[in-house]
């Protein structure tokens, strides 16, 4: 945005190119203000939590995916070099060292902090104050100010509950910001794992081998809710002043969420300072389980979720890709494809409200935005199988296996994705 209409203004950087310092860019803010660009004068510098709501984890790339979707000039990097160059400014200051800010990378979805001498990218925002928007920023919990028009200054977003939490005497504790609950000791699981471990001990919560609070329907966080307990004004941990938990390592924790850009590396969230990191699955950190809030349904690793179907013989397999993509590829064995999203929303009714349902997709991303739409209208047996069919290393049907296949390649067909004799081929692999 600065490059496209102020020429020369970001000359503290390279000029023209739209990076500038963290004062710099709460002063070009300041000057929208006064010159009430297009029609507003309450333009703000962004803070961390709104800045980081952009970030959407089913995409390698935010931004150029952000691009997609009415904006323009969302700036990403193309190699790792550039990747230190293209972070975006947040409003927010580091809790521990006031010389240092808040930073977003649109490209990944990384939240890091550094001086607020270089320089990045700035997208001013406005608004978002308004109860009835469909989701909420909430405040990022920063109440002292550095600057004028930063985070500690303005406190924008939604104000917490008082009591932020609440403890529940039964070795949890609520959320009363988001619904969710968690286990009170953010160590139950008695030291670090991998990734796949941390799945492994949820599970086993459910199960009944680990200590699970009178609940069955634990899971581990995914990055959105990991994050959401994070106080930006707080630091080791970086947890709301007064907080009831116990055991809270000041170091990473495990989010459900694949890293989309390297999908061998999942999101974690380091509790010395609440920024937001993805390393390789196969390190160690910490596990938090979390039950409830916005979501009910069970998060599930490919070979639970093989188990499962071995154990469950009327489990319902519903997939969710594209029927080009079901088609292509194949899938589960006795899957059914409702296309994610108009198909799905229009016939998930179809589908028994006591069923039990797995639902799966590429890479997890649709999977769990349909199960969780099951979450909302009262299914009660959902499972989402985490990094979906990239993941998955058991059997797999073809396209054309039944009837209800060959009608798909048929509509693919007549969208003009297929040949008639790809339709044939079709009916004649079914009839076999």
């Amino acid at each position: 945005m600065m490059p496209a209409r102020d020429l020369g203004w970001d000359e503290d950087g390279t000029a023209d190119n739209g990076a500038v310092t963290w004062q710099h860019a709460l002063d070009y803010v300041a000057k929208l203000n006064a010159e009430s660009y297009l029609g507003y004068a309450d333009w703000r510098l962004p803070n961390v939590n709104e800045l980081e709501s952009l970030v959407n984890a089913g995409e390698a790339n935010t931004a150029a995916w952000l691009n997609t979707q009415g904006f323009t000039n969302v700036q990403f990097f193309t190699n790792a070099e550039d990747k230190k160059t293209t972070y975006y400014w947040t409003s927010t200051s580091y809790s521990s060292t006031s010389t240092v800010a808040c930073r977003v990378n649109l490209t990944d979805g990384w939240v890091c902090a550094t001086s607020k001498s270089t320089n990045y990218y700035v997208w001013p925002v406005r608004g978002g104050q308004h109860l009835t928007q469909p989701a909420q920023v909430w405040k990022t919990g920063q109440t002292e100010s550095y600057a004028a028009g930063d985070d500690g200054d303005l406190e924008k977003g939604v104000a917490w509950p008082d009591p932020r939490f609440t403890d529940n005497g039964d070795g949890t504790v609520t959320d009363n910001l988001t619904g969710l609950m968690w286990t009170k000791d953010a160590n139950g699981a008695g030291g670090t794992t991998d990734w796949y471990g941390a799945l492994d001990y949820v599970w086993g919560m459910n199960a009944g081998t680990n200590p699970n609070y009178g609940y069955t329907d634990w899971r581990l966080p995914n990055r959105k809710e990991m994050y959401s307990l994070t106080d930006a004004s707080q630091s080791a941990p970086a947890l709301p002043a007064g907080h009831p938990f116990t055991g809270v390592e000041s170091d990473y924790y495990w989010s459900s969420t694949t890293y989309a850009y390297t999908c061998s590396n999942a999101w974690m969230v380091l509790m010395e300072s609440g920024l937001v990191h993805a390393y390789s699955k196969s390190e160690f950190h910490y596990v938090w389980p979390v039950r409830a809030g916005l979501r009910d349904h069970t998060d599930i690793t490919p070979e639970q979720a093989e188990s499962l179907i071995e154990t469950t013989p009327d489990i319902m397999i519903v997939d969710v890709r594209t029927a080009e993509e079901y088609c292509e590829g194949g899938s589960l064995p006795g899957a059914m494809n409702l296309p994610w999203p108009d198909v799905f929303q229009e016939r998930y009714s179809e589908l028994p409200v006591d069923a039990k349902i797995l639902v799966v997709c590429e890479s997890g991303y649709r999977s769990n935005q349909a199960a969780t739409l099951l979450d909302h209208n009262g299914y009660l047996q959902v499972y989402d199988m985490l990094g979906g069919l990239g993941a998955w290393q058991g059997e797999t049907a073809p396209c054309c296996s039944t009837l209800s296949d060959v009608k798909i390649k048929y509509n693919i067909y007549v969208s003009g994705q297929a040949t008639w004799s790809e339709v044939i081929d079709c009916y004649n692999q079914y009839a076999l």
